[in-house]
């Protein structure tokens, strides 16, 4: 009797020993899984906001364009613009570029879907020291913008980049050529010339905004505006980043190719 109650003990514990093992064995098993992957965030619009922080920018400039933007956004209109798409939401990045190695994140990739996310960006926008420094990589900074749009964990049904500068690109690669790659990629390049000095023209003494929509602008619906004074700078913002946010059901799907 007690070697056979031995036994069943014996047997019971060897039962519940099996049992741990093989769980602790699965547990190992999921652990060495790789870990399912991240939920993106499905908005209506990628936009880059590509801005000359190059050394032609005084602190004034650097100034005016961040106060620019931070006030357009939370205008009305553009958040009813940001209503508008089926998401009701955008993701905005603000980078300044300069010369070839400086294309710098001010603001890092944000989701707006109403006034409170808006002011939370310009917090930051408004606080962030300037980064940029050297001239005029136009190139750069629409490929920078585009390798942001193809690596971040965000999904959207457009994407546009949105560079604003003073002058012609002097730096890095042609621009023609990061603009073409762009428009490959299914990435819109707008732009706002700022023409606030007589002496910032294109090549010839072309017109920059002529140079822009020649040089630097592509894609789906791509356009230029001008900006002939600094007091034309906040308007011109807004009803550029209404045109921009406006939900249009025919635009491109980003992500498509990447760039070389």
């Amino acid at each position: 009797m007690k070697e056979t109650w031995i036994r069943r003990l014996t047997a019971s514990v060897t039962t519940r020993m099996t049992t741990r093992v093989t769980v602790a064995c699965a547990l190992c098993v999921l652990a060495s899984l790789p870990s399912p992957p991240r939920a993106q965030q499905i908005v209506d619009l990628e936009l880059v906001l590509a801005v000359d922080g190059s050394g032609s920018m005084d602190e004034f400039e650097i100034m005016l364009q961040r106060r620019g933007y931070a006030e357009a956004l939370v205008n009305p209109n553009v958040q009813d613009a940001i209503q508008s798409g089926p998401n009701g939401s955008i993701a905005i990045i603000f980078m300044e570029w300069g010369g070839p190695d400086s294309h710098e994140i001010v603001v890092d990739w944000t989701i707006i879907s109403d006034l409170k996310s808006a002011k939370d960006f310009n917090a930051e926008l408004l606080t962030t020291p300037r980064k940029a420094y050297g001239y005029n990589d136009i190139a750069g900074a629409i490929d920078t913008g585009v390798a942001q749009i193809q690596n971040n964990d965000i999904e959207s049904l457009r994407a546009v980049i949105d560079v604003s500068g003073d002058g012609p690109n002097i730096n890095g690669r042609p621009v023609t050529d990061a603009r073409d790659d762009a428009e490959i990629a299914g990435v819109t390049g707008n732009a706002l010339a700022m023409r606030t000095s007589g002496h910032y023209r294109g090549p010839g003494g072309m017109p920059l905004d002529d140079y822009y929509r020649r040089d630097v602008i592509g894609g789906f619906g791509a356009f230029v505006l001008p900006v002939k004074t600094r007091a034309e700078f906040q308007n011109a913002v807004l009803a550029k980043l209404v045109r921009e946010i406006a939900f249009d059901p025919n635009a491109p799907t980003p992500k498509q190719v990447a760039v070389r």
